[in-house]
């Protein structure tokens, strides 16, 4: 079977901010390398997680969006990172939850 490529890397700034925004959070960044779902592979997929059990989102990239996947939840289209670090939040209360 053959698997298409989806996603491509982030950018460094991108990667930073990331990873910026994440410590601001109280939350722990992952970065997934040649990353496979079904017959779908993502260059690479930053799982955002509560703890080393609970990812709260995915976030990857094309090469005209940036698309999260709040886990559970829709998946949700930015023009970049900035825009999409923007819009999200994470609701402490919720996790401590999981």
């Amino acid at each position: 079977m053959s698997r298409v490529t989806k996603g491509i890397a982030f950018e460094i700034n991108d990667l930073l901010a990331i990873q910026s925004w994440a410590a601001q959070n109280e939350v722990q960044m992952a970065i997934h390398l040649d990353h496979g779902l079904e017959d779908e592979d993502y260059e690479e997929v930053i799982a955002i997680r509560a703890d080393t059990r609970s990812c709260l989102l995915l976030m990857w990239r094309s090469a005209t969006a940036v698309f999260v996947q709040p886990l559970p939840g829709k998946r949700l289209r930015f023009p970049s990172v900035g825009a999409a670090l923007q819009k999200l939040y994470v609701n402490h209360s919720e996790v401590a939850g999981h």
